[in-house]
């Protein structure tokens, strides 16, 4: 059980991060 929420944290962390990442590529094409 620990394992699967373990597992859930992470992937929220990585959907985040991939989120911040497509929206800090986006500004920069768009300054650009």
């Amino acid at each position: 059980m620990r394992h699967v929420l373990r597992e859930s944290k992470v992937m929220k962390v990585g959907t985040s991060i991939a989120l911040v990442n497509i929206l800090t590529i986006g500004l920069v094409l768009i300054n650009v």
